[in-house]
């Protein structure tokens, strides 16, 4: 389990929770048991696995995908309670071990982001139309 804060997200700054499912702790907590180089077997485990999720889109409540494992013959289910997005902080947890789904300008928060518009002054619009009479004249 860890703590993330969204506000950069969704301007809330209240800390959320995030936690792996049931099936995800179980398999980490038997290579734990099993070998000294946690993160050697960690990577090893999860290496044969695959994700399938839904196409990317611009919902940042929303997330379903599956894991599935070749040689344990698993499908595990995930939704937005194990993904992390693009622009939230790790709070009040050292470390987390994680996978990257989407990246660039497939994540949540840039398909969320438009294009700023161009910002005047009331000087500078009024100096544009005192140029054009003047052009017009």
């Amino acid at each position: 389990m860890c703590y993330v804060e969204t506000k950069n997200l969704d301007g809330e700054t209240n800390l959320k929770h995030k936690k792996a499912s049931k099936e995800i702790s179980k398999l980490s907590d038997n290579v734990k048991d099993t070998e000294d180089d946690f993160e050697t077997k960690l990577i090893k485990t999860f290496t044969s696995a695959t994700i399938e999720c839904e196409k990317e889109n611009e919902s940042i409540y929303t997330f379903s995908g599956q894991m599935k494992f070749q040689e344990r013959e698993m499908i595990i289910s995930l939704d937005i309670d194990q993904m992390l997005l693009r622009g939230s902080s790790l709070r009040n947890t050292e470390y987390i071990y994680g996978i990257s789904i989407y990246t660039g300008h497939d994540t949540k928060v840039m398909m969320n982001s438009s294009k700023s518009k161009p910002k005047f002054s009331k000087i500078e619009i009024a100096m544009n139309r005192y140029i054009l009479i003047s052009i017009l004249i």
